[in-house]
């Protein structure tokens, strides 16, 4: 993966960048990108089914109370990276980690832009929960299936059944890879058809309760 991961770059480069994507469209209309240009950019080819996520052409949308931050994230063994920004405020983060995979990167980003953000905005009230809280099924039939499972070159994900029929399969949040949490229709014996995300559509497939696959990926139990 030496093509994906040999581009060098800088906090200061990644920042210009961001702030690019962040200026007035006269801005960058004078170095010849439209405001249609950047509307297709940021549009969404896909949406998670609870919203808090999506895909558009390049950057990566995920949901954090009223706003959306657009981002993306690299990685090679040895060196991870998160960008983020929010175009409503006018603010972004850039994260470099001598670490990967496992850096955190993309949590690291979120955290911190959250902070910056949500300084702007009126504090919120009353009890606050977990807005893409999960409700499990300790009883379904599926539970056999539930797990931590890790693929190369760094994805983690946490299965959990959320009925009879159904899974969830979570992400760990420093992943760089444009996957989403998605959700899993069981089709017949270790076969689930994938509901969202890159794998929308596609069939997975069970190797007993050791592992899947799904996306060009092989995911192996590790709890």
């Amino acid at each position: 993966i030496q093509a994906a991961g040999g581009m060098w770059s800088s906090v200061a480069d990644l920042a210009k960048w961001i702030g690019f994507m962040t200026s007035p469209d006269d801005r960058r209309t004078k170095l010849h990108l439209s405001p249609t240009s950047v509307a297709q950019m940021l549009r969404p080819v896909y949406i998670d089914d609870d919203w808090s996520m999506g895909q558009c052409i390049g950057w990566r949308a995920v949901r954090s109370r009223d706003r959306v931050y657009l981002g993306h994230g690299g990685g090679i063994h040895g060196f991870g990276t998160a960008t983020l920004w929010c175009k409503s405020a006018g603010a972004g983060v850039v994260v470099l980690s001598s670490l990967w995979p496992g850096s955190d990167a993309g949590s690291i980003a979120k955290e911190l832009l959250d902070m910056v953000v949500f300084d702007m905005d009126a504090p919120p009230t009353g009890n606050q929960q977990d807005e893409f809280a999960i409700d499990t099924d300790s009883q379904s039939s599926l539970s056999c299936y539930a797990g931590t499972y890790f693929a190369e070159p760094g994805l983690t994900r946490e299965v959990t059944a959320v009925s009879n029929e159904c899974l969830y399969l979570g992400l760990d949040p420093s992943a760089v890879l444009g996957q989403v949490p998605v959700t899993a229709r069981r089709v017949g014996e270790g076969r689930f058809l994938v509901n969202g995300g890159r794998a929308a559509g596609e069939t997975l497939v069970f190797r007993n309760v050791s592992g899947f696959s799904m996306s060009n990926f092989t995911y192996w139990r590790i709890v």
